[in-house]
């Protein structure tokens, strides 16, 4: 007699919802070490047949410029992958500990995005359709990719010949004009010794190079090669004024780039950033531009 105590569920043969986090991907041995990302993906990507061609989202996790902890942002990460992306968290060289100023961040950055894009049929990406989002310094890293595509002097030779280029941006509490930020903030007690390690040399030189780090210094001469933006920053961040993020939605829009912005009212840097409307916020954006 059949045992009718024990109910019966459904298979999931195409694995359907489902999804895995590959661990310390090496996209890069330039340093003489690797440098490495961590990648969702739906787990259908490994058992399908013909590999299905997903978007790809990759992010760059806030962190004073520091090695970025991958995990803090991967709840959401997720999300996005059962929304139909492949979403890649970017490991960067650490600014301080790693001895390697600015602008190592964004070269790892980008090598990073070429290294996904040559390897899209491994990963099943759509190497078509790819947006980078960042939160604090990541953000400002996510700004400075979505203005210089395919700069020679922000390029290495690993993975040579391929694009850098991204179809979007997301920005959330990161400076746009990092020559203004660190007038302000460089002098702090909490921002000095970055400072003194993240921008090197005399005044001249350091000053020199926030300005070719200011997102914002570039989008007149570049405007035709820019995606859409979307930035965000909180009314009560400490660090990161709300002018960071209206002064670079101004100048994109003036340069004929579509740009959207958004305040978060009485929110912090992070922390109470996040909620659900920001989320959606960001969900939506990146959906009518990657999978429309």
């Amino acid at each position: 007699m059949e045992d009718t105590s024990l109910r019966h569920l459904p298979s999931n043969d195409s694995l359907s919802g489902m999804f895995q986090v590959k661990r310390d991907v090496t996209y890069s041995t330039a340093t003489g070490r690797a440098l490495t990302l961590d990648l969702v993906s739906p787990w259908a990507t490994d058992y399908a047949e013909e590999k299905p061609t997903l978007p790809l989202l990759v992010f760059v996790q806030g962190s004073g410029w520091l090695t970025p902890d991958t995990g803090f942002e991967l709840p959401q990460l997720c999300e996005l992958a059962r929304r139909g992306y492949v979403v890649a968290s970017v490991r960067h060289r650490d600014c301080v500990a790693d001895d390697a100023p600015a602008p190592a961040f964004l070269v790892d950055v980008k090598c990073a995005i070429r290294f996904l894009r040559e390897r899209a049929a491994d990963f099943g990406i759509d190497p078509g359709r790819v947006a980078v989002w960042g939160t604090s310094s990541g953000a400002h890293a996510a700004q400075l990719v979505g203005v210089t595509a395919d700069m020679e002097e922000f390029e290495t030779s690993e993975h040579a010949g391929t694009s850098d280029a991204v179809d979007a941006v997301v920005s959330c509490f990161g400076p746009s004009d990092l020559a203004r930020w660190l007038s302000r903030m460089g002098d702090t007690p909490d921002f000095a010794p970055l400072r003194d390690h993240f921008v090197t040399g005399d005044a001249e030189e350091r000053q020199a190079m926030a300005e070719r780090l200011s997102a914002i210094r570039y989008v007149a001469a570049r405007a035709g090669s820019i995606p859409p933006f979307l930035l965000g920053v909180g009314t009560d961040d400490p660090y990161v004024e709300t002018t960071q993020v209206t002064n670079m939605v101004e100048a994109l829009r003036g340069a004929g780039v579509e740009a959207e912005g958004f305040l978060v009212d009485g929110a912090h840097h992070e922390s109470n950033f996040w909620g659900q409307a920001v989320l959606d916020e960001i969900w939506a954006f990146l959906d009518r531009r990657l999978l429309a």
